[in-house]
Order: structure tokens, then sequence, then C-alpha cells
């Protein structure tokens, strides 16, 4: 997952620059640190949450998922030459030893990446029905007492 998060974090400094944003100015607008961005942006933030790519795309005007394929796109996917791929995944043609590392290793990320996402989806959904059932316990609670009243 390394890989990845190396090649958001060159995203995300190519488009503040773009944007001509300061670090300063990310971490304002992100309700973090200078230095918690700054670290964001070097790759050493390793736990980068669901939430925060959130945030941070709708900072550059992006999904998250865009945010992401571009970051994919931009560092890694250029150099693939001889790589076909249709409709279905079984077209995919490699012409080399090297592509089919590359992909593998990518496939691994990816993988690495999208299991991150399913924890942080899974925390949320725990929090949301936690609520839900405090929700419902305060619901009948209310009324237990005006049945009584």
């Amino acid at each position: 997952m390394g890989e990845l998060i190396k090649n958001l974090s060159n995203k995300l400094r190519m488009l503040r620059r773009e944007k001509e944003f300061s670090q300063e100015n990310m971490a304002d607008m992100l309700n973090m640190s200078k230095s918690g961005y700054a670290r964001i942006e070097r790759a050493e933030n390793e736990d980068l949450g669901l939430g925060k790519i959130e945030q941070i795309a709708e900072v550059f005007g992006m999904k998250p998922t865009e945010l992401i394929q571009s970051a994919e796109c931009h560092n890694n996917m250029t150099n693939i030459s001889g790589t076909a791929v249709g409709n279905n995944s079984q077209n995919i043609q490699m012409e080399s030893q090297e592509d089919v590392a590359f992909v593998k290793v990518f496939c691994e990320e990816f993988a690495g990446f999208l299991k991150v996402i399913c924890e942080d989806l899974s925390a949320r959904m725990t929090k949301i029905e936690k609520k839900r059932k405090k929700r419902k316990k305060k619901k009948k609670k209310a009324e237990n007492q005006k049945a009584t009243e």
C-alpha cells in the first residue's frame, strides 16, 4: 500500500500547486495542522482514512474515487506499453514480465487500499448502528413514559 499512498501524496502536491494553495491553506480547509497536512504530502501518513480523502477530494472539487484514480493514472499507468484493455477483464494482454509485475503490485496495493476503506466504512456503520439503537431506546423510553402518564 506504500506505493499507492506515495502516488496519492504526489498527486495532492501537484493539485495543491495547480490551485496555488499553500500547505497552510490546505491544512486550514481540512481542519488539521500544517505539519499533519505536510505528512500527508510526504506519504508519512499511512493511516489516511476515507473521511480525510473525502475532505481532500472536496477541496479540489472531485469525488474521492476520481482523486484516487487520477493519482494512479498520473503516477503509474503512463508507462504500460502493449496493454490492451477491453470491455471485460479477460481482454488484457501484457508484453513483458515488467508489465505483469506492475499489474500484480498495483492489484495488491489496491486491495490494501480497499481494505482500509472497508475498515473505515465498517467503523462508520458500527457508529451509525449504535446511534440508531440509542435513538430507538430513547423513543421507546419516551413512549413508556407517555403511556404511564
